[in-house]
């Protein structure tokens, strides 16, 4: 495991920041592959990205279509937060299919007559 280090500025420019980023060995081996093939080193790929997130952090983001900008309200975003939580912590049902999917619909019904049977 390499750890790769970076100084560049916070997001609004007034401190110097340290990022400092764990690469796995088989993934370091890869960037220095890419980078032999453009005549270069994986320390100037890591710098160029670097920098280019540094760009992206500094940018202000206004450019949404607005019939798209609800997504990116607060409110969403927590539900966006929750959705993603739940999915980690294995709550969420995938279906292979519009089949598998349709098919649960009559094994909750089945479930749900053996269970209100003496109604």
């Amino acid at each position: 495991m390499l750890h790769w280090g970076a100084f560049g500025l916070s997001p609004e420019g007034n401190n110097v920041v340290r990022h400092v980023f764990e690469v796995p060995d088989d993934a370091y081996e890869a960037i220095a592959v890419v980078a032999a093939k453009r005549g270069e080193t994986p320390q100037s790929l890591f710098d160029a990205w670097i920098a280019a997130m540094q760009t992206l952090a500094r940018t202000p983001h206004t450019d949404v279509d607005p019939d798209q900008a609800w997504y990116w309200t607060p409110e969403w975003q927590a539900k966006e937060r929750e959705a993603d939580e739940a999915i980690a912590a294995g709550l969420v049902v995938h279906y292979a299919n519009d089949e598998e999917f349709l098919r649960s619909f009559d094994a909750n019904d089945d479930e749900d007559r053996g269970k209100h049977a003496d109604i």
